[in-house]
């Protein structure tokens, strides 16, 4: 009796495709842009928790031509040790 081997997750593409339709990708990164903004500020006065941003926070990081999901900064602190 032979075992069936487990499926792997497939990885996710590393590298950002920019939409056939760039102008509404510019155009909705705007509106999610000036949203982030607003829920940041409603966090530094207490009217919006963590919770909700982060939620903006995430939908701006994947709107973003960003290649890699780990923070720029934590690869340049890791780069100097």
């Amino acid at each position: 009796m032979q075992r069936k081997k487990k499926a792997t997750p497939k990885k996710k593409k590393e590298a950002f495709v920019y939409p056939e339709d760039t102008e509404q990708w510019l155009s909705d990164l705007i509106d999610i842009g000036e949203n982030v903004v607003l829920s940041y500020e409603g966090y530094l006065l207490d009217q919006v928790d963590h919770i909700q941003l982060s939620r903006a926070m995430q939908k701006l990081r994947a709107t973003l031509p960003m290649k890699s999901k780990k923070p720029r900064f934590f690869e340049k602190d890791n780069e100097s040790k």
